[in-house]
């Protein structure tokens, strides 16, 4: 496999998790809230967060 197609390594080897946040328009301030608190875990590589605001 093609090393720019492979999944996000976690430090342990294993691809990191892929975690999608779904929510209502009224919770959008609670996820901006709550961002922060996964950055150490994406900057650790045991998971990659996406929701619909990175959806292009």
């Amino acid at each position: 496999m093609d090393d720019a197609m492979s999944e996000p390594q976690s430090p342990t080897g294993m691809p990191s998790a892929k975690v999608f946040i779904s929510y209502s328009r009224r919770d959008a301030r609670t996820i901006q809230h709550f961002l922060p608190h996964a950055q150490p875990l994406e900057r650790e590589g045991l998971v990659t967060v996406w929701h619909d605001d990175m959806i292009k």
